[in-house]
Formats: structure tokens, sequence, C-alpha cells
């Protein structure tokens, strides 16, 4: 969310029972991202990530047709209109039920733009192809290192060449940081394709403190937007406030906003308590509770005049 592009910040964001009428008004009005797991696999266990921390190798699990029935109805009584990332810490082209996903959710929102992350391990010329037929508008493929062979330049700029040959896709420097990150971007068929690589064990986020290794911004007091335009599903149907928050991740569990299956509708887990009071926390400047108060995700000073009308709209809500 930025504040410029709405007239104001509903009191309602902070507020708690809400009506039925006044929570889907409420989502349709701020929500502009769909975090979601189709189901809970990856093949890898990066350093810098929590799935390196818990059994996310062994199965899959999929999301159930129920969880996935209750939220494309939801979004279709609203017409949504945002963006639907079927990743979460799960990789999306590990299994086929992405595919069905994407389909289905994109068939039956025209105007949503459906999209994911991706290790880039399973992406070919065939996969692209396939992909980009489903009518997705873009994916973002991050290519991980690991602690046998962590971030180089080279490295990475070998892998990315490598990534071109193997797809025919041409890609184009967009971004380069020495040591830092990199990012390219390339398009197939009407399908955008970035491809980035990033030191996240120096310059990466400590996932809800689940990271200890991970460096932390101490005393955080910046702003997120986050709770506000975001709803976080895992591939059990629980919701959390934001993305950087993991299911299987035993400390995570006592933030759990609710379950897909246990509430009328969505809009009621994005209005609850948990979410209000989450909001209400991050919203303005000044120190963070545990686990955001150490977060670097959004981590950015916004000028005073953004610190004034923060702090206005906390004083009247």
């Amino acid at each position: 969310m930025n504040l410029e592009i709405f007239d104001e910040v509903d009191a309602n964001l902070f507020a708690q029972k809400l009506s039925a009428d006044q929570q889907r008004l409420l989502f349709s009005k701020y929500v502009r991202n769909i975090t979601l797991e189709p189901f809970d696999h990856c093949n890898r266990k990066c350093p810098y990530c929590p799935v390196a921390l818990i059994d996310r190798r062994s199965a899959v699990k999929l999301m159930t047709r129920e969880h996935l029935d209750k939220i494309l109805g939801d979004l279709k009584t609203i017409d949504f209109a945002g963006s639907i990332c079927l990743n979460l810490f799960n990789e999306p082209m590990a299994h086929d039920s992405t595919y069905e996903v994407a389909e289905e959710f994109q068939a039956a929102l025209p105007k949503a733009s459906i999209w994911f992350n991706t290790n880039g391990d399973y992406i070919n010329r065939k996969s692209i192809e396939r992909l980009a037929k489903l009518g997705l508008k873009r994916i973002v493929v991050t290519l991980h290192t690991t602690t046998e062979h962590p971030y180089t330049d080279q490295q990475q700029i070998t892998r990315i060449s490598q990534f071109s040959a193997r797809t025919g896709v041409a890609l184009t420097v967009e971004k380069f940081r020495p040591g830092i990150d990199m990012r390219l971007g390339g398009a197939f068929k009407g399908l955008k394709i970035t491809v980035k690589s990033v030191n996240y064990l120096e310059h990466g986020v400590n996932r809800g403190s689940a990271m200890e290794d991970i460096p932390v911004v101490d005393d955080r007091e910046t702003p997120c937007d986050r709770p506000f335009h975001d709803l976080t599903i895992a591939w059990n149907g629980n919701v959390y406030p934001c993305c950087q928050f993991v299911e299987g991740f035993a400390d995570h569990a006592q933030f759990v906003v609710g379950n897909i299956g246990e509430v009328s509708t969505i809009y009621e887990l994005y209005c609850n308590e948990m979410m209000a009071s989450f909001r209400r926390d991050v919203f303005g400047y000044g120190p963070k509770k545990s686990p955001c108060s150490s977060c670097a995700d959004q981590a950015k000073c916004r000028g005073a005049a953004d610190r004034q009308k923060r702090t206005e709209l906390l004083a009247v809500s």
C-alpha cells in the first residue's frame, strides 16, 4: 500500500468485530496480492531459508479442494484484479498442481495476474511453453546458492548464462550490484521472465526471526504495509500476517491468524483481531513488536511527510 494511492486509510483496518459487508469491502479495497501455497514441497534446503529447518522434502502435501474452492469463490465475488502468487516456501514447479491451479484461477479471475517465484531447477523450454499457454503474465526465477557454493558474482553470472541457453530466453541486465545481487529480464510469448540472484546470507531477511545467522535490523522503527495489501495462505489453509512466516516452523505457530476451513470467508481472516493488531503495530513509525522488530523487509524511511501522515491517521483510528 502506498498512501498516495488512497485518499485515506480506513479506521476499520485497525478495528475488530466488523460486519460481513464491512469485511468484504475492506478486503476488496486494500488487498492487492494473495500469496498461496498449492502444496508444501520444496526440493532445496537453502541455508538462508526456514525450509532448511523443517521437513518439506519427504512428501508432497496438497491444499484441499475445499480450501481452493473457498478462496476462489471469495475472490470471484469481488472480481479480484490484483496479483496471486502461487508460492510461499514451496517450489511451485515441483508438482503439476501449480499448473492446474494457475489455469483454474486465471480462467475464473481474468483481471488477476497469476505468477510465482521459482528456483529454476525445473525450468526448461518445454515448461516455459506450458506456462505461456496458461496465460500467466510473469514468473520470477531466483537462482539460489548453497553452503558448499556461496554467492559470487561470477558463479551466478555463469548460471544465468546457462539458464538462458537452456531455455532459449534472451536476457537483458536490469540491475547489478557487485557482491549483493543481480537481476535480468526477458520474455517468451507474452510471459515476462525475471531472473535474479541475491547474496541472501549477507543481504537477506531473517524470516520472522527464524534465520538467526541473517543480519537483522536492530530496533526497527520504519513502517510495513504487507498486512494491509497482502493475504498469505499456507498449503494447509493457515493464514499469516505476511509472507515472512513459514508454516511448519514451531516458533511461528503463535502467529497463525486463522484457517480457511474455520471461517465463512477469507475476508473474515483479513479483518480479524490479530491482523488488526499487526496493522496497528507496523503502520506507524516507532519500535515494533517481535518478530517485526528485527525484520528488514520494506524497512525504509519514507520521509517526514509520510511519518506525519501516518501519525495523524493512527491518532484518529
